[in-house]
Order: structure tokens, then sequence, then C-alpha cells
């Protein structure tokens, strides 16, 4: 799932996106909480997708976002989205925000590993919610998240060059049968998106025993 589109917007001056914000945030801390939740995650897309292209502007930080020094460089925290999900708990806006999540895994809250982290994260939302136009990505998320966690148990699996997990040989079959299996199911639901096509050939590969894909994912500065 994309949150920012594939290239920037033709550039407007930083004080014109701030005031844009501005009015946008002013405008949304009188509606009720589940409206006031919807209109923070919009900011939050506003907030990432400056940062993504490199051009977030300052005015950003009076208004609310934070900027916490991550890796020698402010990154965004995704307090908006933060917010958002604290306002509207159970509501499809803390659907849509904790998906939004999966798109960036290191941004989750909790001392657990990413992986385990969407892994049990998406196993609550398939068991609570009902099939609904994000379940496709939800499918993704854990099945990137299996494949991921197994990908980490071979010897050269830690994009930061960690030593592997230890997983046990069950354990292993289980990770692999869920990622195969949420694979085929995305798949089958996107089969013409970039991740539907990755999703069949990723399925396939682990279905043939093969190790995942290479991760190309770390959570830390090294």
């Amino acid at each position: 799932m994309r949150v920012c589109p594939a290239v920037a917007n033709p550039a407007e001056p930083e004080t014109v996106t701030v005031d844009r914000l501005s009015s946008w945030l002013k405008q949304a801390a009188g509606l009720s909480p589940d409206h006031r939740a919807a209109s923070l995650l919009v900011a939050d897309v506003v907030v990432k997708c400056a940062e993504s292209f490199g051009t977030v502007p300052k005015g950003f930080v009076t208004l609310g976002a934070t900027f916490p020094e991550m890796c020698a460089q402010p990154l965004y925290s995704h307090n908006f989205r933060d917010e958002a999900a604290r306002l509207a708990p159970g509501s499809l806006v803390n659907e849509l925000a904790t998906v939004a999540a999966f798109t960036e895994p290191c941004s989750l809250k909790g001392p657990e590993s990413w992986m385990d982290k969407v892994i049990a994260t998406c196993e609550k939302l398939l068991a609570r919610l009902p099939q609904g136009e994000w379940t496709p990505w939800v499918h993704y998320a854990v099945a990137r998240a299996h494949a991921a966690k197994l990908t980490y148990s071979y010897p050269g699996g830690d994009p930061e060059g960690g030593d592997p997990i230890a997983l046990s040989p069950a354990a292993r079959q289980r990770g692999r049968a869920a990622a195969i299996r949420y694979f085929r199911q995305f798949a089958a639901e996107k089969p013409t998106t970039p991740e539907g096509i990755s999703a069949w050939y990723q399925g396939w590969r682990l279905l043939a025993g093969l190790p995942p894909n290479p991760l190309h994912l770390a959570c830390s500065c090294e």
C-alpha cells in the first residue's frame, strides 16, 4: 500500500504548505473525536510525504509535528498518527492508522521485534474486524513479517549483520506455511498490483523450500 505518491507534486512555497496544514488542524480541533482523528491521520500523511521528498517545512514543528534525532538526523515520529489512533480506538480510523503503520514497521512501538509486532497486530485485526477494503493489505503485512522472521533465522539473513535468530524446525515450518498462505491470499486479492505480483513470486519461492527474498530493511542506524 502506497501512502505517498510515486513522485512529488510541484513544489509550493513552505509558507503555503504550513498555512494549509495550520488551517486544517485548526478546523479539526473543534470536531468530534472520530472526525478529529481522521483529520490528524491526513495531517500525518502530509508531513510524512513531505519528509519522503526531502522538503519538510520547518513550520511543521510549530504545528505540533515532532522530529526526534535518529541516526544522526531528525525523523518524523508519526505523533499525529499516534494521536489519531488514541482518539478513536476501535474505529475505522484506528484500523487505517494501524494499516498505514505497516508501511514503516520500524515505527511501531514496543519492545518486541518489528516482525513480532506486525504479526501480533495483524492477527488481532483479522480476528476482530470484518472483511473490508484494507484486509488484503493486512494479509500482505503479516506475510512479509513471517517471511522476514524466517529470513532472520538464516546465516547472513539479518540486514544489520546480527546473528541468526533461533527458530526450532517446527517454528520454521509454521512461519513458512503462514507466509505462503498470506502471500497467496494477497496475490489472489490484488493480482495486478506490483505488490500482488511480488507476493505471487515470494509465495511460490517459499513453497519450493527456498529461503525468502533478501531483506532490505533495518531498524537501527547500523
